[in-house]
């Protein structure tokens, strides 16, 4: 693919397949930094998937004291490896989103509820954040669904009264490049092994099914180019 040498970024010392996971660590890099995550402060992701994964990561690189993830399909083997990932992560708490409520489960561990929550699951998900977030707390979510899952009905009251932001992320391309090169290049951000799969483009199809099914421990897959 040519593009203007202006929309390219130089990167050394990674190999072009770690260095692939550079735009969506951006993501999960913004959504950490658009929360303002407070000093050993609570934070809960809602999404297990890699995104989700690298922001738990990075949160808790951001001196998060605590951080739980959701997971809704722990019995797959792609559920099995990302939420072994999420411990190698640091993250402090995996939650069982199918069989478990994560109100309860997280008002349990905090009463007055936590001081922060990312998104990465479809959007409907921030009614669960609301439900768990505390007084004057911030929501970020990137998390994206085509399929009407978009749609969400919000009490604009309950923000107002409970002082609650909600920020939407972007990747703002370029911007967190450098960043999320650096998180690779020094092993913060395990790309290697974040990057559980490649296959080329004749065996997309069955890659690509493999993914949805959750019938192989994928975390991220990358397709590369047949030659």
């Amino acid at each position: 693919m040519r593009v203007r040498y202006t929309n390219l970024v130089k990167f050394e010392g990674l190999d072009y397949i770690n260095a692939c996971l550079t735009e969506p660590l951006a993501v999960s890099l913004n959504s950490v930094l658009q929360a303002d995550i407070p000093l050993n402060g609570s934070v809960a992701v809602l999404g297990c998937g890699p995104l989700g994964l690298m922001s738990a990561g990075i949160a808790k690189l951001r001196g998060a004291g605590f951080v739980a993830i959701s997971e809704i399909n722990t019995k797959s083997r792609s559920g099995k490896a990302r939420i072994k990932m999420a411990e190698k992560l640091g993250v402090d708490m995996v939650i069982n989103s199918r069989e478990e409520d994560i109100e309860k489960v997280i008002k349990d561990k905090y009463p007055g509820g936590i001081d922060r929550v990312i998104v990465s699951s479809p959007p409907e998900s921030i009614n669960d954040a609301l439900k768990i977030i505390t007084y004057g707390g911030i929501v970020t979510f990137y998390g994206l669904h085509f399929g009407g899952r978009n749609m969400v009905n919000i009490d604009i009251n309950n923000l107002i009264f409970r002082k609650i932001t909600l920020r939407p992320c972007f990747a703002e391309p370029a911007v967190n490049f450098n960043t999320s090169l650096e998180l690779i290049k020094k092993n913060l951000i395990p790309a290697e092994e974040i990057i559980t799969h490649r296959f080329g483009s004749k065996d997309a199809k069955d890659g690509l099914h493999a993914i949805i099914e959750g019938s192989e421990p994928v975390i991220k897959a990358v397709i590369l180019p047949d030659f």
